[in-house]
Parts: C-alpha cells; sequence; structure tokens
C-alpha cells in the first residue's frame, strides 16, 4: 500500500492543524495526517475514524460501539501514560493495537506532585489570595496555625509505580518519613528504596500527607470513599496528580466541608473540565491545577513526535515498541516485520 494511501486521524487538533511533531514522528506518512476538531462525541469520532488506518489520541474516548465501526484500524495511539479511555478488549478482538507511553512524564508529574504538597503544607495559594485582598495589612496571617515542618512528616504513597518512585526520591531529600500501599510490590522491592509498605487503612491513619499515584481501574474507581477519607488524620492532606475518579468527589468536598480532613491538591478530576457549579471551587483549602502535572516544553514535544513514531511503525507492518495489548500479535495479519 502506497504510503499515501494511509489515513492517520488526530481527534482533538483543530481542522486542518499543521501538527508538525507528529508529522516528522510520521515521516513519510505524514501527509495522510488529517484533524476535523475536538471529537467530543461517539458519533463524530465513527464518522471521522472509521476508514482510518491509525488514529493519534490526546484524550477521546474510545468505547467498544465506537471501535467496533472501525474498519481497518491498525493502531490506537493514546497520548501519554493513562489508556483508560480505549476498551482494550475491544480493540484486541478487532486486531487493533493500542499503544500508550509508560515512561513519559514521570519526572514532570512527581515535580507537580511536589508543588501540590508544598502548597499545601505552607498554604501558599491561600496566603498568596490573603495578602493580595489586604490581609497583610490587617496583622498576623490568620494560615500559620496549624503548619507543619515537613522534615520528619509523614507521607503515604498510594501505588508505588515509577512516578510514586519518582516522588519518593524527592522526599527523600525532604527527610519525611515515606510509607507506601501497592499490593502488587514486594516489601523487600520497597525496603531498599527506603519505604516501608503497609496496607491501605493504616496508610491512611499515619499520613499526614496521602498521594495518588494509582492508574483508573475496577479495582481503583472510588477507592477514596466516605469510608477511606474519614480514616484521614483531620490534620492531613490528599494529593491527586493520578486519575480523577478515584476519588469520589462529593466525599472529598463532604471533608474538605466538615474538616474531616485540611485540605487538598488536585491536578485531576472526576469530571474535566471541572463544571462552573464544581463545590470545590468555593473552598479555600483546596489548590487546584488543570490536569497539567504531565506538561514540561520539551517532554509535549518528543511525546508528540513518539506518537506519530509508532504510528508510523504499525503503517510500515511492523509492532509498536510499547503496545498495550501485545499479546495480539500472532493475530495480526499486517504484520511484515
Amino acid at each position: 500500500m502506497n504510503a499515501k494511501t494511509f489515513k492517520i486521524v488526530h481527534t482533538a487538533a483543530p481542522t486542518g492543524a499543521e501538527l508538525p511533531m507528529e508529522r516528522e514522528g510520521l515521516a513519510e506518512f505524514a501527509d495522510g495526517l488529517v484533524s476535523y476538531g475536538v471529537l467530543d462525541t461517539p458519533e463524530k469520532v465513527i464518522e471521522a475514524c472509521h476508514d482510518a488506518d491509525a488514529i493519534l489520541i490526546p484524550g477521546q474516548r474510545f468505547p467498544a460501539q465506537v471501535i467496533d465501526k472501525l474498519e481497518r484500524c491498525r493502531v490506537l495511539v493514546r497520548y501519554g501514560i493513562g489508556y483508560d479511555v480505549i476498551d482494550v478488549d475491544a480493540a484486541s478482538r478487532k486486531g487493533i493495537v493500542v499503544v500508550n507511553f509508560p515512561d513519559f512524564c514521570q519526572r514532570e508529574v512527581a515535580n507537580h506532585a511536589l508543588g501540590l504538597l508544598m502548597d499545601c503544607a505552607k498554604k501558599i495559594s491561600r496566603q498568596d489570595r490573603w495578602i493580595r485582598s489586604g490581609g497583610w495589612r490587617g496583622g498576623r496571617s490568620p494560615f500559620l496555625q496549624p503548619m507543619g515542618a515537613i522534615h520528619g512528616e509523614t507521607i503515604g504513597l498510594v501505588g508505588f509505580g515509577a512516578i510514586a518512585r519518582e516522588f519518593q526520591r524527592r522526599l527523600a531529600v525532604l527527610e519525611m518519613k515515606v510509607i507506601a500501599y501497592d499490593p502488587y510490590v514486594k516489601p523487600e522491592v520497597a525496603a531498599a528504596l527506603g519505604v516501608e509498605l503497609v496496607s491501605l487503612d493504616e496508610l491512611l491513619q499515619r499520613s499526614d500527607y496521602v498521594s495518588i499515584h494509582v492508574p483508573l481501574l475496577p479495582s481503583t474507581e472510588g477507592l477514596f470513599n466516605a469510608e477511606k477519607i474519614g480514616l484521614m488524620k483531620p490534620t492531613a492532606y490528599l494529593i491527586n496528580t493520578g486519575r480523577g475518579p478515584v476519588v469520589d468527589t462529593d466525599a472529598l468536598v463532604n471533608a474538605l466541608e466538615k474538616g474531616t480532613i485540611a485540605g487538598a491538591g488536585l491536578d485531576t478530576f472526576a469530571v474535566e473540565p471541572l463544571p462552573a457549579d464544581s463545590p470545590l471551587l468555593r473552598l479555600d483549602n483546596v489548590v487546584m491545577t488543570p490536569h497539567c502535572a504531565s506538561y514540561a516544553d520539551a517532554t509535549a514535544l518528543n511525546l508528540w513526535r513518539r506518537v506519530g513514531h509508532e504510528a508510523a511503525l504499525a503503517l510500515r507492518g511492523q509492532m509498536p515498541n510499547t503496545p498495550v495489548n501485545g499479546e495480539i500479535k500472532p493475530n495480526l495479519s499486517w504484520l511484515t516485520a
């Protein structure tokens, strides 16, 4: 098949966008890259992608009802680490390779989690707003007490994968006590890094800060419900740079309003963008960022190029480097190498 006959769809770029990094990665297939704006409904996705050979997905959902309509697609390339927006089982049944980038943005997210921790601990955003409103002219900051020292305090990492381990290296410099919950990590592996593995309940009860680093799975959706949040100290902070739906928003809001916990630092939310009427917006003990923990200029440019490169591998008849469902390789009729 001639390279120019391949159709590659970007599901969120403006119509006719240049997308130079993706085109660089696509190399000889660059002329086949098209975009039609943000495909924000299943109907739009199907209309644009039904005859695509490769699809580049920043965040649009690909449930089974969409995947079943893909006529000749070889590969779905997801920008970033998480692939919960794609029904991988449905893709596997159709012989479509799903690609993600498990090594993407580990340092960036760890740095962002550290920033949220610092903001919560030192109440930076709250004191900034207080100064801007003229509060300092009236005397001493009302936000100084209570305020922990950070060093010597305990932080619990829920999930102890690559990003959490990057985060732990930064926490060690701060002389924090790090504990973690991860049923897939052996205690001796964590111990070698100076981390104590404990149960989730024990972690919540002991931690001054709780930081979420688990993927969104059926077993983790709503994991932080009222019961679990209720185990946290009233002086503790919840930090989430993982996936928003891991936290029950209503339970979190209730805890923040009642002072069951001290505050939260959030980069991800159950519904994104955050609705204008979200109760989180009226709470002063929350610092929020718009799901941007992964971003840094150089990191983003490299990812965009890699997205194109992985799609190009499939279009050349080769297996992409980081397939989520690599077990389907023996069943792929288009593989030539």
